[in-house]
């Protein structure tokens, strides 16, 4: 396939997915604050924004095996930095919880934190498929 052709399948996917994960958040956020929801209930509407992130995860795998393998070297680049990144601030604040009583760090920003990275390695790698 193109590289033209996967990047618009990418975005077919990519588009409604983010909008719908941004609308769920927003809607589950309000929707649990302000009313009175069982407990099984609360679960169900929590998990509801994470199916949307599942949906992007499996359009992003799609285009990276619908890639060359220059938009291929750049994606495990950038999943390098963000797991790198993820590794290097769990770790060092795990440290940081144990042993001098900081407070736990939210695990919804996990996501959020990866795909900075991720973008931030992607886009280093120069047109001649290297790295830095």
């Amino acid at each position: 396939m193109k590289p033209v052709e996967a990047r618009r399948r990418y975005f077919r996917v990519f588009i409604p997915s983010m909008g719908l994960y941004l609308l769920s958040t927003l809607g589950a956020t309000l929707l649990l604050k302000s009313n009175d929801v069982t407990h099984w209930l609360r679960y169900v509407i929590a998990i509801i924004p994470a199916l949307f992130i599942w949906w992007l995860v499996w359009a992003q795998v799609r285009y990276f095996r619908e890639s060359d393998e220059f938009e291929r070297s750049r994606q495990i680049t950038g999943a390098m930095y963000g797991i790198a990144l993820l590794m290097i601030v769990s770790t060092g604040w795990g440290f940081l919880e144990m042993l001098a009583d900081a407070p736990k760090f939210p695990v919804f920003y996990i996501f959020p934190l990866f795909c900075v990275a991720y973008s931030f390695g992607r886009f280093r790698t120069r047109s001649s498929g290297e790295c830095c």
